[in-house]
């Protein structure tokens, strides 16, 4: 697909693909664009979004929306360091209006500044500043806890959270790190969330020394997209390495401590991921050249790959308790990106909305679906482009 839309533009001029573009986005306006009963969640003074699809910004019963609210202008973060606020929308109210809590200058586009639930009953949040990570409570403001490193993923238990050296990945991987800090470590660091304690448990030389592969020796190496098992039990991270002019992945995981590294599927180029169950994986990534969605077993180093016709974009997938796969498509060479539903049994997919992205929301500006379900999964939210600034779309899955 991607060599497609390549070759397209080579080919077209790109003043017809500006027009057909044009075209398809006010044909969005009455083809199965928007459901009519998803719900717009924006702000006329700023650009509502969330980020990355790996956290749901929904609480349990779906009575609170956490957001983030940028400059209206859609330009890097990373030269001005402007103020992202961090607050919510109370689904409760009829009027739906943007509640901030508090701010921030460490973010940026794809991930946001890692805004998560800390304790939805108690109401309290985790995010990054550019001191470390902050606990704050949505409804007062009362600063609950501080820890001095910003972290990027939480187990579900809230006992322990993992932190990445987010100035490396920064610096390889604009749009994912953070420009106004200055990392210490350039491994997995382990917080205890109860004492603050630190502990690194990978460095980046031990797993760049766990069965190296061919191209390593010489390549910049860096640490991205860290996620525990549900039970807390393993960890999944991404190894990245570029030569400057491309790039090359590997899947590893281990056990909490750093220990039992493992890398289950090293003939798949990973892109995207989500923990199926405490043992399996689904990912995203190319093998052999072509775009794949596969199942991957943590430990015994086996995997199958997803054979459907429906399944050769790449996404951002998350899953189902009955199996069905959620996920999302790039734009288009009209623009034009959809969330889907894609059923294994019957291996149907299924559109639950297309919407328009503009042609400057490109590169590290882009606006990615990122489709996150709700924790009751009857719920969809994901960032979309509406008016020329970024919105969030909750759409119901109408599921029984």
């Amino acid at each position: 697909m991607a060599a497609m839309k390549t070759l397209i533009k080579k080919i077209v001029p790109s003043s017809l693909i500006d027009a057909a573009r044009t075209g398809a986005r006010y044909a969005g306006i009455w083809l199965s664009c928007t459901p009519q009963d998803a719900q717009i969640f924006s702000d006329p003074t700023g650009q509502i979004f969330f980020g990355y699809y790996d956290i749901s910004p929904l609480n349990d019963d779906n009575s609170i929306l956490l957001a983030m609210r940028a400059p209206a202008k859609n330009t890097s973060p990373h030269e001005a360091h402007p103020e992202l606020e961090v607050g919510y929308f109370d689904l409760k109210q009829e009027k739906q209006k943007f509640g901030s809590f508090g701010k921030t200058t460490t973010w940026n586009w794809q991930q946001g500044c890692r805004l998560q639930w800390f304790d939805e009953k108690s109401e309290t949040v985790i995010y990054n500043t550019a001191q470390g990570a902050v606990v704050q409570n949505i409804r007062n403001g009362e600063i609950i806890k501080a820890y001095k490193r910003q972290i990027y993923a939480l187990d579900h238990q809230r006992r322990f959270a993992l932190s990445l050296d987010f100035t490396r990945l920064h610096q390889f991987r604009r749009g994912y790190g953070y420009s106004n800090i200055s990392s210490n470590n350039a491994g997995i660091i382990r917080i205890d969330l109860n004492s603050g304690e630190e502990k690194e448990i990978l460095t980046l030389d031990q797993i760049i020394n766990f069965t190296p592969l061919s191209g390593m020796a010489g390549a910049s190496h860096y640490i991205n997209h860290l996620a525990f098992n549900p039970s807390g039990t393993r960890l999944m991270l991404f190894h990245i390495w570029t030569d400057g002019t491309s790039r090359s992945l590997r899947l590893l995981t281990a056990a909490p401590d750093g220990s039992s590294l493992h890398s289950p599927c090293p003939d798949i180029k990973p892109s995207h991921y989500s923990w199926m169950d405490d043992e399996q994986l689904l990912i995203t990534g190319t093998k052999e050249g072509k775009v794949v969605y596969a199942t991957v077993h943590d430990k015994s180093g086996t995997h199958e790959v997803i054979e459907s016709p429906h399944l050769n974009q790449d996404g951002h997938p998350s899953l189902f308790k009955d199996g069905t796969i959620l996920s999302d498509t790039y734009p288009d060479i009209f623009g034009r990106q959809k969330v889907f539903l894609y059923h294994p049994e019957s291996g149907k997919a299924e559109t639950l909305a297309s919407f328009y992205s503009p042609r400057d929301f490109t590169g590290e500006m882009r606006c990615d679906l990122h489709p996150r379900l709700s924790p009751a999964q009857d719920k969809i939210c994901v960032d979309i482009v509406q008016r020329g600034r970024r919105a969030m779309c909750l759409i119901p899955t109408r599921r029984s």
